[in-house]
């Protein structure tokens, strides 16, 4: 006879349906049957049915999850690639850092033109998405010593030139995963992985070393733009952004705004718009304090909140200025 399951076991397969695991993983990592499996989730399903949309997007929210680690666990042994930490654009995300910033619209990158084919800005042009490069950085030189931690030997010495190289940034029209803006650009370019962009004007004012005079300034005039590049975020960027805002706000639970200000810490596009919005984000903030603490039954937005966004609209539209 098979064994009878136990109220702890049960309870432990419901919380991994829940999770969105796959069957067959529950059944392997709890040794029983899959049959028994699949009848607790019909049973779960047919007691608590609004659990089935959880569940439907937990799994694939899981199935997406599992494939960034595949992802981070192929590259890992390719840090090679990135070549100037005081740059920041030599490590990749971590895993928890994917984990915050899943996606994103604005990512910057690193081509080497003896590396690069002769045609990978007629490709990136292609893909019809907003983006630009620096003058070519060809008098850049490395501010430290670099020294292989395994052999001992230098690899190169402060005051050596650096190799050719571009700084690029481009704009996706919808938000995109580390994972696709990689596998979308690297094939084009033979270069570095990207990285996501923090801010639009800081990586723009860097292709001339705007802020640093102690290196190089290379010339404005000389910043390549395709597909009508803008630098400045405009009325329907602050628009997404305040979108992406909310949603993460309710996916998170926050109900503090130092949550909200410390994720967003350092992107200040996004805190452009927290700062201009704070009250509909207090709103939103509220609605998830009451929620928690059981003190109202419907989670809405206060009318005052949606009257003062759409005010905020409407002087958009009247005068077609950033909101």
């Amino acid at each position: 006879m098979p064994q009878r399951l136990t109220e702890q076991k049960r309870a432990k397969i419901e919380e991994l349906i829940q999770e969105g695991w796959e069957y067959q993983e529950i059944a392997k990592n709890l040794k029983i049957s899959e049959k028994t499996v699949v009848r607790i989730k019909k049973e779960l399903a047919e007691t608590v049915p609004e659990l089935t949309q959880t569940i439907s997007e937990n799994k694939y929210k899981r199935k997406h999850d599992k494939s960034q680690e595949k992802y981070l666990a192929k590259i890992k042994g390719e840090e090679a690639l990135f070549e100037d930490i005081e740059e920041g654009w030599i490590y990749h995300m971590t895993a928890e850092e994917m984990k915050k910033k899943e996606g994103g619209r604005w990512w910057a990158f690193i081509v080497y033109p003896e590396s690069a084919p002769k045609d990978w800005e007629h490709k990136i042009t292609l893909l019809h998405c907003e983006w630009a490069h620096s003058p070519l950085h060809d008098k850049d030189v490395w501010e430290h010593d670099k020294i292989d931690e395994e052999t001992g030997e230098i690899l190169y010495k402060s005051g050596e030139r650096k190799k050719a190289h571009y700084h690029c940034l481009i704009k996706t029209e919808k938000p995109v995963s580390y994972k696709q803006i990689n596998e979308l650009i690297r094939p084009l370019t033979n270069g570095p992985y990207l990285q996501k962009c923090l801010s639009l004007k800081g990586a723009y004012e860097y292709f001339i070393h705007l802020n640093h005079p102690n290196r190089y300034q290379y010339e404005k005039d000389e910043i390549c733009r395709f597909n009508n590049f803008i630098i400045e975020t405009t009325r329907t960027d602050r628009i997404i952004i305040c979108d992406e805002i909310s949603q993460k706000i309710v996916e998170q639970k926050w109900t503090k705004q130092t949550e909200l200000v410390m994720f967003y810490k350092g992107q200040y596009e996004y805190m452009d718009v927290i700062s201009t919005k704070a009250f509909y984000f207090r709103e939103l903030l509220t609605d998830n304090y009451r929620t928690k603490n059981g003190r109202n039954q419907t989670i809405e937005i206060s009318a005052k909140s949606i009257a003062h966004f759409t005010k905020s609209l409407k002087e958009v539209n009247k005068y077609g200025t950033d909101i």
